[in-house]
């Protein structure tokens, strides 16, 4: 690794230090309705940006869920028996 000279290290601390300032100053200068009027349009653009699933895929996704839900249900169940017919025969003794 290469050591940073007094030099380098004073110019990064200046970039850095700049920078804050200069955001603080463009937010003070925005009022709060020209923040949401920016905020909404730039929300409008992510919103137009979505792809939205097929009634076909929307379904077949719908349909893997319900098998998965389904599945676990049975697994916990099949356990919970297992479980309950071991305690049983080992307390019957």
């Amino acid at each position: 690794m290469s050591k940073a000279t007094k030099k380098d290290v004073s110019e990064t601390e200046k970039t850095t230090k700049a920078k804050p300032k200069e955001k603080k100053e463009k937010e003070a200068s925005k009022n709060p309705i020209q923040e949401f009027t920016q905020f909404s349009k730039d929300s409008w653009t992510e919103f137009k940006k979505i792809q939205w699933p097929t009634r076909k895929q929307a379904l077949n996704e719908s349909i893997v869920v319900l098998v998965t839900v389904v599945f676990i249900i049975l697994l916990v169940k099949g356990y919970d028996l297992f479980s309950g017919w071991l305690l049983h025969f080992i307390f019957q003794k």
